[in-house]
This record gives C-alpha cells, structure tokens and sequence, in this order.
C-alpha cells in the first residue's frame, strides 16, 4: 500500500528502513539522553503484557517518564509489536526526545511500514528536528492512511515550509542562471573586444609596411 502510495504521488520511494534505522543511530546526539534498548531476545509475552497494561495507565495518568520505563519494559521481554514502538516514540516524544523517538518509529515501519501512528509520530519527531522535507512526506502518507485530526495544523505548516523552500529554491536556481547568462555575455564581449583589437592592430600595422623601413 505505502509504495501504492509513492506511486500516485509521483515521488521515489525512500531507502528502507533498515537504512533509515542505520543512518539515525549514528546521528545520536548528545543533547539528549541514549536511546532506549531495543528488544535482542526473549519469550516472556506475559511479563511483556503485563508492563504494556501499566505503560498504558501511566500514559492515561501523563506519567510519561514512568511509561517510558514499561514500554521499554515490554519491549525487552518479548519481541515487540510495531504499536508497541509507536508507542514508546509516542512517550520519547512528549519527554522532548524526537531523535529518540524517530528511530523507536522507524523500527515500527520496518515490521509494518503501513503504521498510521509510526508515521504520524516520526513525521512531529522530525519537524521538530528540523527534517521539514521528511517530516511532510511522513505526515502525508500517515494521513493518507488514516485521517487524524490532530496532525492536521502539523502538515499545513510543513507543507507551507515545503511551498517556500520551493520558492527559495527557485529564486537560486533563477540567480544562478543570471549569473551564467552574465558571465557568459562578459566572455562573448571580452572576445570581441579582443579581435577587433587584433583586427585594428593589423590594420595599423598594414599601413605602416609592418614597421619595417623599405629600402
């Protein structure tokens, strides 16, 4: 459905999320706290549901730290469902930590790359990472997907970014276009100048025998 989605578009798909996942875990920073763990192994799928049902009263309550701590709970004791990292992006999210929260969504898409939410919370986390381009393209296919309100305010101020981006990008290309054509007139006229005074001086020269005295 999401390539589906590209098509009508009219846009490349992106690199996958494998990619994706790669590239933001060497871009962690250091203003904000290391990422969660993610999960490596384990079967304890009652423990794991367990934590997920706290998670979600401490979400309910705004106990966003303490949610966080259960997400990433359940995460390590059972292989994780794409919700659940929704989820956790969700929490990582409202704690002020996008970058955190972009990788959390990213390994969501790469189970189910048609998550309405995973792209909904990774297109905010990247606008306020200031990834305006990416942040539209996610908020655009998250509401193609599944029509959320709340995302609404989100996608208009990016696609208003995106509409000046475009004419910035547009008024460059013109200046630089401006430029050629003046450069490229500055050569043509330097040209002329120059054989006309090639042209003058062997006009000179030609009157005057070439300088030479005749016998």
């Amino acid at each position: 459905m999401k390539n589906y989605i590209y098509k009508l578009q009219g846009v490349t798909p992106p690199p996958t999320q494998e990619m994706e996942v790669e590239a933001e875990a060497e871009e962690e920073p250091s203003d904000e706290p290391p990422f969660p763990p993610v999960y490596e192994s384990g079967d304890n799928f009652e423990k794991a549901s367990e934590a997920k049902m706290q998670a979600a009263d401490f979400k309910s309550d705004g106990k966003w730290e303490e949610a966080l701590d259960k997400y990433t709970e359940a995460i390590l004791e059972a292989e994780p469902s794409a919700l659940l990292y929704a989820n956790r992006a969700m929490a990582l999210m409202e704690l002020g930590r996008p970058r955190a929260a972009e990788r959390d969504c990213t390994l969501a898409l790469n189970q189910n790359p048609d998550s309405a939410k995973a792209l909904r919370v990774r297109g905010k986390a990247r606008k306020a990472m200031g990834k305006y381009e990416e942040a539209l393209r996610d908020l655009s296919l998250s509401q193609q997907i599944d029509f959320d309100e709340g995302a609404v305010a989100d996608l208009k101020e990016l696609t208003q970014l995106h509409i000046e981006r475009e004419k910035e990008d547009a008024q460059k290309r013109l200046e630089e276009e401006e430029k050629k054509i003046k450069r490229a007139e500055e050569i043509r006229k330097a040209q002329e100048d120059a054989k006309r005074e090639a042209e003058e001086e062997r006009a000179r020269q030609a009157a005057t025998g070439g300088g030479k005295i005749c016998p």
